[in-house]
């Protein structure tokens, strides 16, 4: 025999075996039919087994994320809003008292019980920007105050007689 057609039916026996491999087996991927039940007749007898369907697989459920702390909201600035005792005052302390009126702070009135309680202030207004208000008790120099700071409890002014001379700084302290 010639062997070109020696080799041809080699090839061809190989490739009809691999087609039987193929087409007896079951694929991998198929979803196995039960066996059918022969009725009487030989016939396969109807199942009720239901036809497969594609079932996603499971997802992984997702790591519980960790709860962002909370922000620390920024407290409001101290306000100068409030009654203000005069350490350097003699006692009993001079109180100065600031209220908000039209969103401005105002100093409303300056009294002292050793003076009689009366209210001392003469003006309260705002010099460049700045709060200041003057006061003049009975028999002695009326005093001009300009507003620096405050915090929770402290008020800073600078102070000075309102008609030249002594001046200085004054701390307050935040009274009930």
């Amino acid at each position: 025999m010639n062997p070109k057609v020696k080799v041809s039916l080699v090839i061809a026996s190989f490739v009809l075996m691999l087609a039987i491999l193929a087409c007896g087996t079951t694929p991998p991927t198929a979803t196995p039919r039960p066996t059918p039940t022969l009725g009487p007749t030989n016939t396969p007898l109807p199942t009720n087994t239901p036809a497969p369907t594609d079932t996603p697989e499971p997802t992984d459920t997702p790591e519980p994320t960790d709860t962002p702390e909370p922000t620390n909201t920024p407290e409001p600035p101290p306000s100068a809003v409030g009654r203000w005792e005069d350490p350097d005052s003699n006692a009993p302390y001079s109180i100065t008292t600031i209220e908000q009126q039209n969103g401005q702070d105002v100093v409303v009135s300056v009294t002292n019980a050793g003076r009689g309680n009366v209210n001392e202030l003469t003006w309260s207004k705002y010099i460049n920007g700045v709060l200041a208000w003057e006061y003049c008790p009975s028999g002695m120099h009326c005093i001009t105050s300009e507003f620096i700071s405050v915090t929770s409890n402290r008020l800073t002014a600078k102070w000075y007689w309102s008609d030249s001379g002594n001046g200085g700084t004054t701390t307050y302290r935040r009274v009930p």
